[in-house]
């Protein structure tokens, strides 16, 4: 396992590529904040990161009426994350799997519809270190 060094976290800067919902073509970014690092390829989410992304509902930029949500990665229990099964996205790799809530189904943590392919491109400062 990595281990963040020392006891701060940091956000990981992510740009999502979306395809296949057409409300959704272009690029976002948001802010994550992870306890390990998987390799230096990608990195693996901390089963507590529950709403993994997306800007949120009313969050900055242009997609701030949707809100998308990851499964993170090791879950069994699938309905405290909306039934959805969990994905593992690579860095600069098309995953699949990932589900896409409106506002309405929010609140009923239905998986509305699935977007095709999503890329996650990872990036950090230089002074996010991991061993």
């Amino acid at each position: 396992m990595h281990q963040p060094i020392g006891d701060h976290k940091r956000g990981i800067s992510t740009k999502f590529h979306w395809a296949g919902d057409s409300h959704l073509d272009g690029v976002m970014q948001h802010e994550y904040t992870v306890s390990y690092a998987a390799n230096s390829l990608g990195v693996s989410w901390d089963g507590s990161l529950v709403d993994g992304g997306g800007p949120g509902i009313n969050g900055p930029g242009p997609f701030s009426t949707v809100n998308v949500k990851f499964t993170p990665i090791g879950a069994t229990d699938y309905d405290r994350y909306w039934g959805c099964a969990p994905i593992l996205c690579w860095a600069n790799e098309v995953c699949h799997g990932v589900y896409l809530f409106d506002k309405d189904d929010t609140k009923t943590q239905t998986c509305l519809s699935n977007i095709e392919a999503l890329t996650v491109d990872f990036s950090a400062p230089d002074d996010l270190m991991y061993r």
